[in-house]
């Protein structure tokens, strides 16, 4: 567990160092996607931050392709994400990426992504903590 919570200081870390960036959030359509989608815009909002939220039922090749559109220098995705690393990675590997989830992740060791997932540390995403 310690070494989960050092991770989750590293990601705040990360956030600051954002200062400025146009923020896309992309949460999972559903309880804890929007519960964690709302913890985040309160705290990017208490910290000044520009963002706007797309909330999806799934990662598709449509969202991708809608995202790639967009004016953005930092994607966030919220409840979602682990399953499809490689393909964040290699889609927006220009951009800032970050991935907040508890889903089981694809096994991919991603280079330019901030990733935290609690099944990293030995902890069951699925059944003792969620996104």
């Amino acid at each position: 567990m310690e070494s989960f919570l050092s991770a989750i200081k590293k990601c705040v870390q990360e956030f600051k160092k954002l200062d400025g960036a146009l923020i896309k959030i992309v949460s999972h359509l559903d309880a804890d996607g929007l519960s964690a989608s709302s913890i985040i815009i309160r705290a990017l909002s208490n910290a000044g931050y520009k963002f706007s939220l797309t909330t999806v039922r799934q990662i598709d090749e449509f969202l991708f392709e809608e995202l790639k559109r967009e004016h953005f220098s930092v994607l966030v995705f919220l409840d979602l994400g682990s399953g499809s690393l490689r393909q964040i990675e290699e889609s927006f590997g220009e951009k800032k990426a970050v991935i907040l989830d508890h889903h089981k992740p694809q096994e991919y060791n991603p280079k330019n992504i901030t990733f935290l997932n609690p099944h990293v540390y030995g902890i069951d995403g699925s059944k003792e903590i969620s996104g």
